[in-house]
């Protein structure tokens, strides 16, 4: 397939979302799979708000998300991005396995409780 130059038009666009009056805690997912032939997924999908960051991937129906915000820029914040620094994140989907091979998938939804959950 060639390639081809992407377009402005052709990026994803944000949304202009109408006020519901709802509050906004955020959705996450998580779910394992695996199939017959020993390929196993673990994924934790979070939109960290409703509608994430606002904008809908065309042809594809689905938001992106904005988690970016647990990640800071100011010096003092225990939380920022810093050569040979690990900064906290919640999502954190796990595979267990056993000689190189995968016996178990995990992962949870809840925000900053994620990590003691998955342990």
């Amino acid at each position: 397939m060639e390639g081809r130059a992407i377009s402005y038009e052709d990026r994803p666009q944000p949304v202009t979302l109408a006020s519901t009056g709802a509050v906004d805690h955020g959705e996450t997912s998580s779910f394992s799979i695996a199939d017959r032939f020993g390929n196993v997924v673990s994924a934790t999908h979070s939109v960290n708000a409703t509608f994430g960051a606002g904008i809908v991937v065309e042809g594809g129906g689905y938001v992106l998300n904005n988690r970016l915000p647990y990640f800071s820029l100011e010096l003092e914040d225990v939380n920022v991005l810093a050569p040979d620094k690990r900064t906290m994140h919640t999502i954190c989907p796990a595979l267990a396995l056993k000689d190189g091979k995968p016996v178990m998938a995990w992962n949870t939804p809840g925000g900053d409780n994620q990590p003691q959950a998955m342990l």
